[in-house]
């Protein structure tokens, strides 16, 4: 890993454009953030600067290496089916709150 600056982000990792206001509200979390496409992939689509810290990046290419640029990549493997479960759980949860 280099030593320069944080590589700043402008656009979604796949190059879409971000929507406005997407890159000020991440910047401004006090800790990582990050956007991913809900799929088999679970393509990462945007991560702020303090998430590519975390994880010991100054570029996105470097963290695509780390992680594979997909959610599964970038938590513990030990981890992972709990996470995603939860995950699961608080969406079925949110639907059911509309349904009532």
């Amino acid at each position: 890993m280099n030593n320069g600056p944080i590589e700043h982000l402008t656009c979604f990792l796949n190059g879409d454009p971000m929507p406005p206001g997407v890159e000020c509200m991440a910047d401004r979390i006090p800790g990582g953030f990050f956007i991913y496409r809900e799929n088999e992939q679970q393509e990462i689509l945007y991560v702020n600067q303090i998430l590519l810290k975390i994880f010991g990046c100054r570029t996105i290419e470097e963290f695509r290496e780390l992680t594979g640029c997909s959610f599964r990549g970038i938590v513990h493997p030990e981890d992972y089916e709990t996470v995603q479960k939860s995950i699961e759980e608080q969406i079925a949860d949110k639907k059911n709150e509309g349904a009532a």
